[in-house]
């Protein structure tokens, strides 16, 4: 069975994929889109992954990776083409379809594109309904969406990317070697935020929340990462924590950095306005650290029973603020370790594979 993605780089979610197909023997490709330099020389990538760069005039940009990926597929004669953003679909009424094609949408592709781009949706949805063989998402929301949005006729079906528990596993972690790398006290709490900087994910809030907890809880840091920042949101956070030194950013980070931190932390963060199943979120829980998040239909799936302890639905600064401080001070209520369970049965990257690779099979029998 020979396999290519389409999809953009870096993408945690299609590199488990990736690695799960290449280390059973499956022939494997990855049409990876970025931006513009994003890729850095030195950075010494399989060969397997073909650097798309998009261009800064979209049309001539379109064009060039319609071009690509048109002589890519011709040379490689593949099963299947696994593409995720949905939007990549719009290059296949130029291609002659000899494959199957199966579309991972995530949360935001389905939840809230729809919504914001109601022409483009509808085009697009037409050529999904006429191309695609089958779709899978990540959550019960997303699914759900597919179904009231989509042709009946497309298959569907929930498989996460999943998280790799095993590599989790591995990754040692200091909190006195973090606190000293970073020059802060070593008995501080640490909060931290993992998501991009993104007016979706609402960082400022969490920023605000943050000085409020502070002013009545001052041994405590905030860490802010991401890796697909948008630039003038990315900006604005920059300038607004300039001067409180008890906030770092830290850009973008490594897998093995981000679990490190995160098993140094005592709460990470996530309060989007919008979300489907973030594998940042079950890393976190895999990590055994205390979790926050904004309450949203994706909890219901796996964590109906523990909403009212790691997700809140009042957003505000001085709400945050207060519930951060709850979680950071209880010490007698601890359910990590039954969250974690959950996460283990659930999420793994194993399990979720297993499954993708069952209904790439049954696609190639067809």
């Amino acid at each position: 069975m020979k396999i290519i993605f389409i999809a953009p780089y870096p993408s945690p979610h299609i590199q488990i994929r990736y690695n799960f197909l290449k280390k059973n023997g499956f022939l494997v490709q990855w049409i990876a889109i970025t931006r513009f330099g994003f890729i850095e020389k030195s950075e010494n990538l399989d060969s397997d992954i073909i650097i798309v760069e998009k261009l800064s005039n979209k049309l001539i940009s379109k064009f060039n990776e319609l071009f690509i990926i048109k002589k890519v597929l011709m040379r490689s004669n593949p099963d299947i083409v696994h593409i995720t953003p949905l939007f990549n679909i719009i290059y296949f009424p130029f291609i002659k379809k000899n494959f199957k094609i199966l579309v991972e949408a995530f949360g935001s592709d389905i939840l809230v594109y729809p919504k914001q781009k109601r022409i483009k949706f509808k085009i697009l949805s037409y050529i999904l309904n006429w191309y695609s063989d089958f779709f899978i998402q990540d959550s019960l929301p997303s699914n759900k969406k597919v179904k009231e949005l989509l042709s009946n006729k497309i298959r569907s079906d929930i498989v996460n990317s999943g998280i790799d528990l095993k590599f989790i596993d591995k990754i040692q972690s200091n909190k006195f070697n973090i606190t000293n790398k970073h020059n802060i006290s070593a008995n501080s709490k640490i909060i931290y935020s993992p998501r991009n900087l993104r007016d979706l994910y609402q960082i400022e809030v969490i920023v605000k929340a943050y000085l409020l907890l502070k002013k009545k809880y001052n041994n405590v840091t905030l860490f802010l990462t991401g890796y697909d920042n948008d630039p003038g949101y990315e900006r604005k956070i920059v300038e607004l924590i300039a001067d409180y030194p008890s906030i770092l950013y830290l850009g973008r980070i490594e897998s093995a950095e981000l679990i490190s931190l995160m098993k140094a932390s005592d709460l990470v963060i996530s309060i989007p306005l919008s979300d489907s199943s973030p594998s940042t979120i079950y890393e976190a829980i895999a990590c055994k650290t205390n979790i926050l998040v904004s309450e949203l239909e994706w909890l219901k799936l796996y964590f109906a029973d523990h909403i009212s302890d790691i997700a809140t639905s009042n957003l505000t600064e001085q709400a945050l603020s207060e519930k951060m401080h709850t979680i950071l001070t209880n010490k007698e209520f601890d359910i990590k370790d039954e969250l974690y369970r959950i996460v283990e049965k659930n999420l793994s990257s194993e399990s979720n594979n297993k499954k993708l690779l069952s209904i790439y099979n049954a696609l190639c029998n067809e």
